[in-house]
């Protein structure tokens, strides 16, 4: 035969490891009554029993049959067949390729792009789907999307997407709908392999919505109005002094994806642990990974936001006999969610829904009509939500060409201190606070 070069050659359960050279010798350290694997590029596998090899017999190692050999095998319903055996439509994507290569919240954007006929994230072919993880059924209502809730990208072997009817035949009230199935890794005999690796990346928005600055929206609303039969909302001194920015406060022009609100980019960090190994009785796989993440809202409370994911699988199979094997999976996934308890929706919802000029972000305490019982109950709960400058500062600056001053009202209950001058002031009063050109008025609260 021809000797093959570069063939790797393990012993001992991967505790040693040598290459063959240019004659397809090699040397490796290994017990009298150890096995030894021998793997090449292009060939099968070859298990060899030491005790049964004499001295100086060679070796012969199987050449791959054309996308028949081992490593073309494609997980299908009860079973698996060689990629040139399979006849349905069928889809078999190798995580393999994209080993050190994908972030965790890529795995829906593969299945997309590789699994032929799937649309979106909730549709094969029209039919919707249903999704197995190692055989068992799982929620195929939006679990695509939300792929990273369930799985470690590295814990995935291999992805299946059956199709037809004949390939998703034998899950009978399932075959109604396409099926995904995901296979995870497993253990691997005569091997010892550690995985380690650290990713640190940035998530950037592809596009963020322009919507129309408060003046054209006017305009147009006066717009629709008078198409309605209607009366203009807004006159034209409202229209432009709006464009001109006077008075932000009584005409709000709010940009909600400006970066007042909104970084250019979140950061994002992942670990992961592998451990792979067996023997020809026992194979062993162990994954362990943790996922951290922030949001790219930087305003109030949501600055603070971030997501942390601590995720371990553990994959245990024993061979009984020639005949019979058993096989234990453990998985655990603790996702941990820090960030603002929004009411109503949250801030995208929120930045959709309202019009540009409905109000302004912030409210200088000193425009608030405190007469209004209202006014007042909004005042109290803006101090407990801690959105009034992180309930301790009042920012005061002047709204009007000329002005050296203001008047501020101080909620009462503590005092307030003026940052620039120290001066103390009591609260639930009116206070005149100056305000030259070159400072913005800022009174800090006062502990009681």
């Amino acid at each position: 035969g021809i000797p093959v070069a570069g063939a790797l050659v393990t012993a001992m359960e991967g505790a040693y490891f040598a290459r063959t050279d240019a004659d397809g010798a090699f040397s490796v350290k290994s017990g009298a009554a150890d096995y030894i694997l021998i793997e090449a590029e292009g060939y099968e596998p070859k298990e060899v029993y030491l005790p049964d090899l004499a001295a100086g017999q060679a070796i012969a190692l199987e050449a791959s049959p054309y996308r028949s050999g081992s490593a073309d095998r494609v997980e299908l319903p009860f079973g698996t067949l060689t990629d040139r055996r399979v006849v349905g439509a069928v889809n078999d994507i190798d995580m393999d390729r994209y080993k050190d290569k994908l972030s965790d919240y890529g795995l829906d954007g593969v299945l997309q792009a590789e699994g032929f006929g799937v649309f979106g994230a909730k549709d094969v072919r029209g039919m919707g789907y249903t999704i197995l993880i190692d055989g068992l059924v799982r929620d195929g209502s939006n679990s695509v999307a939300s792929l990273s809730d369930m799985l470690n990208a590295d814990e995935v072997e291999r992805i299946t997407v059956l199709k037809d009817a004949a390939s998703r035949l034998l899950y009978g009230s399932y075959a109604d709908k396409g099926i995904i199935l995901i296979k995870t890794r497993r253990g691997e005999a005569h091997k010892r392999i550690m995985n380690f690796s650290y990713e640190t990346s940035f998530g950037i928005p592809k596009a963020q919505p322009e919507y129309l600055r408060a003046a054209d929206y006017m305009i147009l609303y006066n717009e629709a109005l008078r198409n309605d039969g209607g009366n203009p909302m807004y006159s034209y001194q409202d229209i432009e002094n709006a464009r001109a920015g006077v008075d932000p406060v009584k005409y709000p022009d709010q940009d909600y994806y400006s970066s007042e609100f909104l970084r250019g980019f979140k950061p994002q960090n992942r670990v992961s642990a592998e451990f792979i190994g067996g023997s020809r009785v026992a194979q062993y796989y162990l994954n362990a990974g943790f996922y951290n993440t922030k949001s790219i809202v930087s305003m109030g409370e949501s600055d603070k936001q971030r997501t942390n994911r601590f995720n371990v699988r553990g994959n245990v199979d024993v061979n009984i006999n020639k005949y019979i094997k058993v096989s234990l999976d453990a998985a655990a996934i603790f996702n941990s969610y820090h960030g603002p308890n929004w009411k109503n929706g949250n801030f995208w919802r929120l930045s959709t829904e309202n019009p540009v000029n409905s109000y302004p972000f912030l409210i200088p305490v000193d425009r608030l009509d405190m007469e209004d019982e209202y006014t007042k109950t909004a005042l109290e709960d803006a101090e407990l939500q801690r959105s009034v400058i992180g309930g301790k500062y009042l920012v005061a600056p002047v709204m009007e060409p000329g002005a050296r001053e203001r008047d501020v009202v101080l909620p009462a209950g503590c005092a307030w201190r003026n940052v620039d001058t120290g001066e103390t002031f009591a609260g639930g009063q009116r206070a005149v606070i100056p305000a030259p050109l070159d400072v913005i008025p800022v009174l800090e609260r006062l502990e009681a």
